[in-house]
């Protein structure tokens, strides 16, 4: 589309397709205080690597839980 900006690169590895997901550190406290920020350490990722991530994915998705990611 002319106009728009071409979407980062992936940062999963070997990454070298334009990026569909922005990755984000997302927690909610129990007093309802929210942090959300840009994941630094992977930023950006494809589809195939979001759902590789996705996959990968080790713990509940639930509140007030820890999920680990590759």
């Amino acid at each position: 589309m002319a106009g728009m900006p071409e979407p980062p690169p992936c940062s999963g590895a070997g990454g070298k397709r334009p990026a569909a997901f922005e990755v984000l550190l997302y927690d909610e406290y129990a007093s309802g205080e929210v942090f959300e920020e840009r994941d630094f350490t992977c930023s950006f990722l494809c589809e195939d690597h979001q759902r590789e991530n996705e996959a990968g994915a080790n713990g509940p998705r639930t509140p007030r839980r820890v999920t680990t990611y590759p």
